[in-house]
């Protein structure tokens, strides 16, 4: 099987909302666990930033061994709940009941990750929420399917108050004996170690609960801009790829290796899709430069020397050379007819 990283792998960044605080309130450095496991710290600032969805399985398997807590990734999404979704976990709040936020979630899943899957299967009397991660991975996926199931159930208690209990709970992996208590008192209820599903069923009677922050208007609203983002997230990678460009020019290497790596992805992968959307790789990064030069040279006092290394061209006779190309001018000529 390829593993090679695609934009299926993905996670938006949102899924670490909390974490500076859980981690440091426990006596730890948030920042080094980050950095440990190789993810920046500007996912923490920007949650709406999309982050590797293996980089966050390893995230929460590293923190709970450098903590000593195998139970790291369900306390952990107990306190994040709905949070975790980013800007989905509106429309689901302002739902008018929990079957309509349910579905709300499952419909615009995609702008959240891809890399994993959500199931919600009917009977008369029984609700089952279904998780599964959807890609191949060779990392301990124990502690992320607790916190998946942690952050669902979180949900549920959120939206339907205390009256909200799970009739089972199913987890893929098995527990020390020591453990089974801590995970009985966390999840309310005593798991079903080794089974061959993760997620948890509940009676059929909540989904007619009403939701505390229901605002029908609210609702459509933020159903309007979430379909554009869809639109977006599905047909725009260009525009995706020029902004990971222009984040990546201050780092010096803007080289489609470079780039696919922060956009987890296959150099080959992104050219391809690049490709289908009649677009190249070599011809955003062009018009990102472009671009940037422009706005340096009208914008600001900055030397040519400089903007050369800015925009991440070798030396300044290879910037004014594309420049060249580009207005049929030099640089200094083309500032000073503009200005």
């Amino acid at each position: 099987m390829n593993t090679a990283h695609s934009t299926n792998e993905l996670v938006r960044a949102s899924v670490l909302v909390g974490f500076e605080s859980y981690i440091r309130e426990r006596g730890h450095d948030p920042l080094h666990l980050l950095s440990l496991a190789g993810l920046p710290e500007v996912y923490l600032r920007e949650p709406d930033m999309y982050l590797p969805y293996r980089a966050f399985i390893h995230l929460l398997d590293l923190c709970a061994g450098k903590m000593s807590n195998p139970l790291l990734g369900a306390e952990f999404g107990f306190e994040q709940g709905h949070k975790a979704f980013g800007p989905t976990a509106y429309l689901i709040s302002s739902s008018d009941n929990l079957k309509q936020a349910l579905e709300s979630m499952f419909r615009y899943y995609r702008l959240h990750t891809t890399a994993c899957r959500l199931e919600l299967r009917q009977t008369d009397r029984k609700v089952m929420f279904h998780f599964e991660i959807a890609i191949p991975t060779t990392c301990n996926v124990t502690q992320v399917l607790d916190n998946a199931c942690a952050v669902g159930m979180r949900m549920m208690q959120t939206f339907c108050g205390s009256a909200w209990k799970a009739d089972e709970l199913h987890l893929q992996h098995d527990a020390p004996s020591q453990l089974k208590h801590r995970y009985s008192r966390l999840f309310g209820l005593e798991p079903q170690f080794n089974s061959d599903w993760t997620g948890f069923v509940f009676n059929t009677s909540f989904l007619n609960v009403a939701l505390p922050e229901a605002d029908q208007a609210l609702h459509k609203l933020i159903e309007q801009q979430l379909s554009v983002m869809m639109d977006d997230h599905t047909q725009n990678l260009p525009r995706r790829v020029a902004a990971v460009i222009r984040e990546a020019m201050p780092a010096g290497d803007i080289s489609l290796k470079a780039i696919a790596r922060l956009m987890a992805m296959s150099p080959r992968s992104l050219q391809r899709h690049l490709n289908t959307q009649g677009t190249s790789f070599q011809s955003i990064v062009s018009e990102s430069r472009r671009q940037l030069a422009e706005h340096y040279l009208l914008h600001t006092s900055i030397q040519l020397t400089c903007i050369a290394d800015l925009l991440c061209f070798n030396c300044l006779s290879h910037f004014s050379h594309v420049f060249k190309q580009w207005h049929g001018v030099s640089p200094g000529q083309w500032k000073k007819l503009h200005r």
